[in-house]
């Protein structure tokens, strides 16, 4: 069986019981630091020989690990730091109340985004065959100032390990946390993210299953690939691309053996044939000292290309398929 989408980036915590155990076991127990930003310029003296000369940028921070001391981003000075251990402390509330397991946790680069990601019980069915998917939660927090602390509801097919997260029409699949004070708070906000994530996941199963009713033809899915994979007439390289990358989506949908034989030629397998194409039918590389292939691929599939491929066709083969 593949391996989840989080698993190249993260570490298996399976037998840690809580947040901070699961944060201790996959390294991320280093605490951030904060100091002014301060650059140093090259200012020449009298004799016109250069010097270093430093210079403190106005309202500008530099949050750092630790441990390594690799500088994790730059902030404005109304940033306020919330460690790890802080973050990642709701889960627990969670993870108590619902009996979910943790399994990972991990980051991106040198730790600007961190996350840990925890699997609920009771898979969703698709109701009227033996397709489901598993429920996860994955909660991430960024020490950039580029994002806040954010829990995404995460559906992840069981035989094809494709991500199936979906926003659109009452489908949000992310949702900001509130940082709390107390404990009593806390729990507050986890019976909140609970009840959100039930919702989601139980909107889901009924779409889905929706989708698992309607036939699906071969012209269907050529309108669906008109949509999400266009040929470029004007660009004979751009045409041949595209040409190919259909007829892998197609091999996908005609040949995958995660597609179960009782949901073939439906738009249930429409959509997981574009699900698996987008998340193992493409190529990730890395950018020299800046990303490497492992943490493009989780970026796409979390929040990026990927993700918007699979909600581009769903919202196609849904418009379609009349659900």
């Amino acid at each position: 069986m593949r391996n989840n989408f989080f698993t190249e980036l993260g570490t298996d915590v399976a037998t840690a019981q809580t947040a901070e155990e699961a944060i201790v076991n996959g390294g991320l127990d280093w605490e951030v630091l904060s100091q002014p930003h301060t650059v140093s310029l090259s200012v020449p003296n009298e004799e016109g020989e250069l010097t270093a000369q430093l210079q403190t940028i106005p309202h500008s921070f530099v949050n750092y690990r630790s441990d390594t001391k690799d500088i994790l981003g730059f902030v404005k000075d109304k940033y306020r730091i919330i460690q790890n251990k802080k973050s990642f402390s709701v889960m627990d509330d969670i993870a108590s109340t619902t009996q979910s397991k943790y399994v990972s946790v991990g980051m991106e680069g040198r730790g600007a985004k961190v996350f840990i990601v925890a699997l609920m019980p009771g898979d969703l069915q698709i109701v009227g065959t033996n397709d489901k998917i598993e429920k996860y939660l994955m909660l991430s927090a960024s020490h950039d100032g580029k994002s806040s602390l954010v829990m995404g509801f995460t559906p992840i097919h069981f035989s094809s390990r494709a991500v199936l997260s979906l926003s659109r029409r009452g489908l949000t699949d992310k949702v900001s946390v509130r940082h709390t004070a107390t404990n009593e708070k806390r729990l507050t906000e986890a019976v909140r993210l609970l009840q959100m994530a039930d919702n989601y996941f139980s909107k889901l199963q009924n779409v889905f299953t929706g989708l698992s009713k309607v036939p699906f033809t071969a012209e269907m899915l050529d309108a669906v690939l008109d949509n999400v994979l266009p040929i470029d007439e004007d660009s004979t390289k751009g045409k041949t691309r595209a040409e190919n990358n259909r007829s892998k989506l197609k091999e996908f949908y005609t040949n995958s053996p995660n597609i179960l034989p009782e949901i073939k030629d439906t738009a249930w397998a429409a959509y997981l044939a574009c699900a698996e194409y987008a998340d193992f039918g493409k190529t990730f590389s890395g950018h020299k000292d800046k990303s490497t292939a492992a943490e493009n691929r989780f970026k796409s599939i979390s929040e990026g290309t990927s993700y918007n491929f699979k909600n581009t066709a769903f919202n196609a083969i849904a418009d379609i398929a009349g659900v």
